[in-house]
């Protein structure tokens, strides 16, 4: 008898289930681990809710199993979207109370570092998750499955090598409060996109085709770029991050500035779309 992919899916994130908070000064870490959004819940996920035969939902893409991805969306609730288990209840206070007490300004540098904080602490918290799910997941244990997961654990691993230096330069960040060590580009509509992103690209290659992170080497080190989206009650914003001294992740910002509205506008959909995860729509 097949198996449902739901009930997989299922099986494969509780096999993988980790919680642990990503601040680095664990002797503080009190209040028990919880399910924090990556997104803002009350202040951008509820712009996107609609009602949807009778309940509040949103919709957010479907999720890798075996060797494929499920074609479409899912409906979810705003209180299942964006949460992982990577905070502690006092440090997902302390770290996110200047952003999800006031309203989030593009402008303000610790805004921006926080948004792409939060981003980069629930991506990396994934592939420490998938790692574990891939190891331990007894579905895998077939021959006919272990080339599949050989593949998906090396992927992983270089991933989570080099995402843990990006970790530690990020708290390093949040400790010392230099903020400006993350150079940002914006982008702003005003009129509402009912979309919203908290997430982290390793970009192939630049908008001039210029090759950044595409390597066979394990010991390239691949620069990631932070992705998030918002909207307001009146405006849309888009915002690039990335570290001052990433010289690759700067070349495909900076590409990104350079090209007209239309042109970006069409870019940012198509990294929406094929490039990230943890992306929530509006019905």
């Amino acid at each position: 008898m097949k198996i449902p992919d739901k009930v997989l899916k299922k099986k494969f994130k509780k096999s993988g289930k980790i919680r642990s908070c990503f601040h680095p000064t664990k002797s503080e870490c009190k209040g028990g681990k919880i399910e924090a959004h990556s997104i803002q819940a009350n202040g951008v996920l509820s712009l996107l809710e609609q009602k949807v035969k009778g309940n509040n939902r949103i919709y957010g893409f479907s999720h890798l199993i075996e060797d494929k991805f499920s074609n479409g969306f899912k409906l979810i609730g705003k209180k299942e979207a964006s949460i992982f288990s990577g905070f502690c209840n006092f440090h997902d206070t302390k770290i996110f109370t200047p952003i999800e007490l006031n309203k989030i300004n593009i402008e303000n540098d610790e805004h921006c570092f926080l948004l792409a904080y939060r981003g980069f602490a629930k991506e990396i918290h994934n592939k420490y998750e998938a790692s574990k799910s891939y190891n331990r997941d007894k579905y895998f244990e077939t021959e006919s499955r272990k080339s599949f997961q050989k593949e998906m654990l090396n992927g992983l691993n270089i991933g989570i090598k080099d995402s843990e230096k990006d970790k530690d330069r990020l708290n390093s960040i949040l400790l010392s409060k230099k903020y400006t060590s993350l150079i940002h580009f914006s982008y702003s509509l005003n009129y509402v996109v009912p979309i919203a992103c908290s997430s982290v690209i390793t970009p192939p290659y630049s908008y001039d085709n210029t090759m950044l992170n595409l390597s066979s080497d394990p010991n390239d080190v691949y620069e990631q770029v932070f992705v998030n989206v918002f909207p307001t009650v009146s405006e849309t914003h888009v915002l690039f991050s990335c570290f001052e001294e990433d010289k690759k992740s700067v070349k495909y910002i900076d590409d990104l500035e350079n090209l007209s509205d239309e042109m970006l506008e069409y870019a940012i959909t198509s990294i929406l779309i094929g490039d990230v995860g943890n992306t929530f729509i509006g019905p």
